[in-house]
């Protein structure tokens, strides 16, 4: 993989979901109610964990678990629950359609209020019986982009990678800058679909979307796109 010399800024703020959710949601699982539930991310499996420690994984036994992807995977397995099952495409809409072959049963979407609604829509859909529980909030992390804006103006960014919809939102609003002067000729990189479709939505040309949702992908992505402009 190439070497990149990376500017880097926090766009999202992560804060615990609410508590009366979470006991709600637990007492639901203790009696058996769903029958699969789906992570959406890795913060969701460790914002879980911080909320509900040893009883973690004891209140997954029995329940069809679906990680979106291989690092929400790893970090199920860290806290004793095996996901037995993951999209081949990590993406809202590639567990959409990977949860085709469960419909009628009944769901609980865990992920933070900021997830794409096409999950919980399309499941919807499709006739399934969906609850959520809001994990975390992602709020705009405010400031720290100083370093991006100087390097923006010096015209020394190559590429710029996003991914999520919201650090798309953030670093738009924290920058101050009309998107032509940021982005102008270059790059730019979205994690997935919907990362894509927010930056096209504000007038932004996406480049580069990997085949698979995940941090190395998009890297890999990058990589290679410069590779054969070379």
């Amino acid at each position: 993989m190439a070497n990149f010399n990376v500017i880097a800024a926090p766009s999202l703020d992560i804060i615990h979901g609410d508590k009366d959710q979470y006991l709600e949601i637990e007492k639901k699982l203790m009696e058996g109610m769903y029958e699969i539930a789906i992570f959406s991310s890795a913060t969701a499996v460790e914002e879980c964990f911080s909320e509900w420690g040893s009883r973690f994984s004891t209140l997954f036994v029995g329940v069809h678990v679906v990680a979106i992807g291989p690092r929400t995977r790893s970090a199920l397995l860290s806290h004793g629950i095996e996901a037995v099952s993951m999209p081949c495409e990590y993406t809202s809409f590639g567990l959409v359609r990977y949860m085709d072959q469960y419909k009628g049963k009944k769901v609980l979407v865990i992920h933070s209020d900021k997830g794409s609604p096409v999950l919980k829509d399309g499941l919807i859909d499709a006739g399934f019986s969906v609850d959520e529980l809001m994990a975390y909030f992602l709020r705009k992390h405010r400031g720290d982009v100083d370093n991006i804006k100087k390097a923006v103006l010096e015209g020394v960014v190559d590429v710029f990678a996003f991914t999520s919809r919201m650090s798309v939102e953030s670093f738009i609003d924290a920058i101050e800058m009309p998107v032509e002067r940021v982005f102008g000729n270059k790059i730019v990189a979205a994690i997935g679909a919907p990362t894509k479709f927010e930056l096209e939505a504000r007038g932004v040309h996406v480049d580069i979307v990997p085949h698979k949702a995940t941090f190395s992908d998009l890297l890999e992505s990058i990589a290679k796109y410069f590779y054969k402009q070379h």
